[in-house]
């Protein structure tokens, strides 16, 4: 439940009140209640018609709800207010690729890689559209950063084994599979992991 209160809301210049009701819209966001959120978000609009973030908000809440198209007009003028604004790229490429506009959504997301060249999101779902249109060497390039930036996260192994698959790199394949039983605590995913090495194995 959301407990931030607007405190002498009607004592603060309008800018700053958006800005609260946007951290209220935040709030709910992360709480899974993009209704409230929404009403956040507008209100923040209302009394600031160029908080990007809110636009970004807007938009995150539309896409949520399947309303690609608003989602992206939200992110479109969230841009317009600030072009540096790497998150607004990133979500508009998720909506694009919600979209199975896998071009425009690269496109998204290597801008806000560019503005943000530690966005871990960007570069994994910039990673995921590169392998799904057999992109394997990009997507290898990202998801080694990725490994880089953060070894413990197991599912960047886990997509790396299944480029390496692709390239034909069985060795490195089950080297990234083997670290993923190292690093997981979850028996039930080791034991799907262990059965993928020796179906690798097998296949030598």
């Amino acid at each position: 439940m959301v407990t931030a209160i607007l405190v002498g809301c009607g004592e603060l210049p309008p800018e700053k009140q958006a800005q609260q009701h946007y951290l209220r819209g935040k709030a709910f966001e992360n709480q899974g209640d993009f209704r409230g959120a929404g009403v956040e978000y507008v209100e923040a609009l209302k009394l600031n018609p160029r908080l990007a973030e809110a636009y970004v908000g807007r938009g995150f809440v539309f896409m949520s709800l399947g309303n690609y198209d608003s989602a992206i007009a939200s992110f479109d003028r969230a841009i317009r207010l600030d072009q540096n604004l790497a998150e607004a790229y990133e979500k508009r490429g998720l909506a694009h690729l919600s979209k199975q506009d896998t071009d425009s959504a690269l496109l998204n997301f290597s801008k806000a890689i560019e503005l943000d060249p530690q966005s871990e999101h960007a570069y994994y779902n910039r990673a995921l559209v590169n392998l799904s249109l057999g992109h394997s060497k990009a997507a290898l390039t990202d998801l080694t950063f990725l490994i880089e930036v953060n070894p413990l996260e197991t599912r960047y192994y886990e997509d790396r084994a299944m480029v390496y698959l692709a390239l034909d790199d069985s060795a490195n394949s089950i080297a990234d599979l083997e670290r993923i039983l190292d690093l997981t605590k979850d028996e039930r995913h080791a034991t799907q992991v262990r059965r993928a090495i020796i179906s690798i194995r097998a296949g030598r």
